[in-house]
């Protein structure tokens, strides 16, 4: 064998191993309006105690928190781009996802407050039509709070609107938002019952105003707040208004309408 003929095989051979050794090309780099996309549908993930200024927007996803249902949906894909979306939980053994009803399960109360990180990771694609992907993730933390706690945001929750002019039934709550059993105690059942039962519409809070002319009258609202073996008593103190002296009658109405199915920081 000729030298020319050895040189050339040998630097076939070499050319052979270097694409034998080289690493598999990468991707290339994300496409920057594909990324700003992605981006825009991970901050649509929220929890609903959150403010979000600008982003807050009428189709965002609001995840609970604090976490008190059994389960609560998780969007999978992302709201404009249908990217999708993978979730895992800090905490399965309390809150897991399931990831054929698409729904994360509390599968538990906790003894004590216990806070759990929900990830979501969407996998976006570098191009429009790319089939490899490469991941954005957000990261929401959630509480879940024992009963006792529960007993707490059911009494912070629990309120009265316009209690030094009370004109109209009140509709006592018996069972919070947060699975608390509520009792209540009036001052002067005559005034504000604390029960009705010949009422189909209320269980308690009707009220009787004193005629026109007369002073208003108080009376004070006591509700017992109990979950979880903890109990926490919240008053209400109320000044009933007494009724309107008879007016002329009327020959005019005001009829008000919302519209549906807007954004609120788009139309103002």
């Amino acid at each position: 064998m000729s030298g020319a003929r050895r040189i050339i095989l040998a630097l076939l051979l070499v050319m052979s191993m270097l694409c034998v050794c080289a690493p598999t090309a990468t991707a290339a780099d994300p496409n920057p309006t594909i990324a700003a996309n992605a981006e825009k549908d991970l901050r649509y993930l929220a929890l609903d105690d959150e403010n979000n200024g600008p982003h807050d927007l009428y189709y965002q996803q609001k995840i609970m928190n604090p976490v008190t249902s059994d389960a609560f949906v998780l969007w999978y894909n992302g709201k404009n781009t249908n990217y999708p979306i993978a979730w895992s939980s800090s905490d399965p053994d309390l809150i897991r996802i399931n990831d054929k009803t698409h729904m994360a399960e509390l599968t538990h109360i906790p003894n004590e407050d216990t806070y759990v990180t929900l990830t979501a990771t969407m996998a976006v694609p570098y191009t429009q039509n790319s089939q490899d992907t490469y991941p954005m993730t957000k990261e929401l933390t959630v509480l879940v709070p024992c009963l006792a706690s529960r007993a707490q945001m059911d009494y912070d929750a629990l309120t009265i609107m316009n209690s030094d002019d009370i004109r109209e039934n009140l509709p006592l709550i018996r069972h919070g938002k947060y699975g608390s059993q509520i009792s209540w105690t009036s001052s002067n059942p005559a005034v504000i019952s604390d029960d009705s039962p010949e009422s189909e519409l209320y269980d308690g809070g009707v009220v009787f105003r004193p005629e026109p002319g007369n002073a208003p009258v108080p009376v004070t609202l006591t509700a017992e707040i109990t979950n979880g073996g903890r109990t926490l008593i919240k008053t209400f103190s109320l000044r009933i208004s007494p009724k309107p002296a008879q007016s002329a009658e009327r020959d005019h109405y005001l009829f008000v309408c919302y519209a549906e199915n807007y954004d609120w920081n788009q139309d103002n």
